[in-house]
């Protein structure tokens, strides 16, 4: 017969070792949940101070969770050690040391954008709200996230640029509510400079997409014999969309013209239909 002795010895000294283990695993759960009580406090102390005094949802989240994970990580090490006495602080430091860099190579882009997302939450060079443009993606900031930054165009198209690369790359930003100026060109042959720029400006004025105190501008580019051409400036806020204000603007202007084109045609068929004077 099989003799199970020496696996009810074995058994029988585990059971006693984890029974005298007990005590210390209970302080090791009741260590760790204090720490995790005191990261959550943490947590919503410095979101609550982010938020109130800078303003900053999404820096008090992301700064909040961190500090908040640390603690955790510190409890975690402090109840290890609670379960097992012989691991000295030492040994956690080197076993800290080594997860880290293990760690770092694995997700090294993610941290590399998750660096670049606390930094662009610290220095805040745009805000949500705020129409960026960056290696030629351009749209309204919907969200500042720790990896990515969103950002949703023109078309309606959601766009998902990393933060390493709007940390790094140069980013242009025309903040909410500001101003920004457009421009477009037109040829016009065979009339006054005058008489078509004013006409332009007035049509120009009376158009909802154009700042009504922004004195938009026409100007002279160029000039031949029989044809000029001019440049039109104007502004616009920062909650116009650049395209739909320079639709209006062309519309304006091809109006403008087509009305100055009839009069012309007008005049030179009245001209033509006067008597000439016969000579005596």
């Amino acid at each position: 017969m099989a003799d199970f002795s020496p696996a009810l010895v074995r058994a029988h000294s585990l059971v006693k070792s984890v029974v005298a283990s007990l005590p210390n695993l209970l302080i090791a759960i009741l260590v760790l949940l204090i720490f995790i009580g005191i990261s959550r406090l943490i947590n919503h102390l410095i979101q609550r101070i982010l938020t109130n005094r800078l303003h900053s949802a999404n820096l008090g989240y992301v700064l909040g969770r961190l500090v908040a994970w640390l603690v955790i990580t510190a409890g975690s090490f402090v109840a290890l050690s609670v379960v097992v006495p012989s691991l000295s602080a030492g040994d956690l430091v080197q076993l800290l040391g080594i997860a880290s860099v293990a760690v770092g190579f694995a997700f090294r882009d993610i941290f590399q954008n998750f660096l670049a997302g606390i930094l662009l939450l610290l220095t805040q060079p745009f805000h949500v709200g705020d129409r960026i443009q960056v290696k030629g993606y351009d749209g309204v900031v919907e969200d500042i996230q720790t990896r990515a930054t969103r950002i949703r165009n023109d078309d309606g198209e959601l766009v998902v640029v990393p933060n390493a690369t709007l940390f790094t790359e140069s980013v242009t930003v025309r903040r909410r509510g500001h101003r920004r100026r457009l421009e477009v060109e037109f040829s016009l042959k065979g009339a006054s400079i005058g008489d078509a720029k004013t006409r332009i400006l007035e049509a120009i004025r009376a158009l909802p997409s154009v700042a009504p105190d922004s004195h938009p501008e026409v100007l002279v580019s160029a000039i031949s014999p029989d044809s000029a051409t001019f440049k039109v400036r104007w502004w616009i806020t920062g909650k116009t969309r650049g395209t739909e204000s320079k639709n209006q603007v062309m519309e304006a202007i091809q109006q403008v013209l087509a009305a100055k084109e009839e009069e012309e045609k007008a005049e030179q068929a009245t001209d033509s239909a006067q008597p000439t004077a016969q000579p005596a």
